[in-house]
């Protein structure tokens, strides 16, 4: 397996990773939008070519961080790629305070990570925070 930090990513597989988990394709047009303005900080995962993972955000101001999207192939999931990820994106912004609005069944996987949630639910979302 072979991390990657660059944008270098065609929206097919992009789609497909997302298809794996159940997730709603989201086509060129918006691949290319959320890449290309959405994504400063970026980091996916690849098995012999194949991508099966992905990690996306940006930087808020000087010290925040919006992670979007972390998506892990549903045939590469429970074992470790997840938190893999996200734990070279946080080096990659090492200091920062990320946020994030995960879905109510993703939560314990971000509490394991040492996330916080902000609040209850807001329009089907959580609201968590991680701090250094």
């Amino acid at each position: 397996m072979e991390y990657f930090f660059d944008r270098n990513l065609r929206t097919e597989e992009l789609d497909s990773l997302v298809e794996s988990v159940g997730w709603e394709v989201r086509g060129s047009k918006l691949w290319k939008e959320l890449l290309t303005h959405f994504s400063e900080g970026i980091v996916y995962l690849k098995d012999q070519g194949k991508l099966i993972g992905l990690i996306r955000g940006f930087p808020i101001g000087e010290e925040g961080f919006l992670l979007g999207d972390l998506v892990v192939h549903r045939d590469y999931q429970k074992k470790g790629l997840g938190t893999s990820l996200l734990n070279y994106l946080q080096e990659q912004y090492k200091g920062r305070i990320f946020f994030l609005e995960a879905q109510p069944e993703t939560v314990s996987f971000y509490e394991k990570n040492g996330f916080q949630k902000i609040c209850d639910l807001v329009l089907g979302r959580v609201p968590m925070k991680l701090d250094y």
